[in-house]
């Protein structure tokens, strides 16, 4: 199940998401249109492991990491917020296309569904 921030954390997670927002709509190089990260349309934290802070969650330029081995290795992470933002607009993805994502299953085919303005990605 998705964990989201408690109703007291809410106001600190819109200001984080849309500092999130800024810092990667000018990564990927995107002055038309702001990437939709916002306004709880795509909130990162749910694809973020339990416990995770949200300064943490909604850092633009760091990928979370989402699995560690026994020997504390990572072996699995959400992609950076400006890294997903710059794959995206280099692809041109945009309004009504469909987009196959695959391997992901979190954060990135959220993106691309809002993106795309789908309500789901494939």
């Amino acid at each position: 199940m998705p964990h989201l921030p408690s109703t007291a954390d809410s106001g600190q997670a819109d200001r984080l998401r849309e500092a999130m927002t800024t810092s990667s709509s000018r990564a990927a190089g995107s002055r038309r249109r702001r990437w939709k990260w916002r306004s709880g349309r795509c909130p990162g934290i749910e694809f973020t492991p339990p416990g995770t802070p949200l300064e943490v969650a909604y850092n633009a330029d760091d990928s979370v990491i989402t699995k560690r081995d026994a020997s504390d290795a990572h072996l699995s992470s959400v992609s950076a917020p400006w890294l997903q933002a710059r794959m995206i607009a280099q692809a041109g993805i945009g309004p009504g296309m469909r987009v196959l994502e695959l391997g992901s299953g979190g954060f990135n085919a959220a993106l691309l569904a809002e993106v795309t303005a789908r309500r789901q990605a494939w």
